[in-house]
């Protein structure tokens, strides 16, 4: 598995935890079961799960492409 792999995997993981935190605290709430230390306790577990994914995005986006810059196009008359 290559690192970018993994990192994919941990990002797709946090979005699906962050997916099924939403769910229970909406499901929570419509039902009037929502307490304070359970909503602290999802907002814990929100902002680590989003650590997570923030910690993957900065991953991908500093990575440059092995040939960049390799091709630069040169302007050429054309011909008339």
């Amino acid at each position: 598995m290559t690192n970018a792999t993994a990192i994919t995997r941990v990002a797709v993981s946090a979005q699906q935890q962050l997916h099924a935190i939403a769910c229970m605290e909406r499901s929570l709430l419509q039902r009037g079961e929502l307490s304070v230390p359970a909503s602290e306790a999802f907002n814990r577990y929100r902002a680590v799960q989003q650590s997570r994914l923030a910690v993957c995005a900065e991953h991908f986006a500093a990575l440059v492409p092995a040939n960049d810059c390799a091709f630069i196009p040169t302007q050429e008359p054309e011909p008339a």
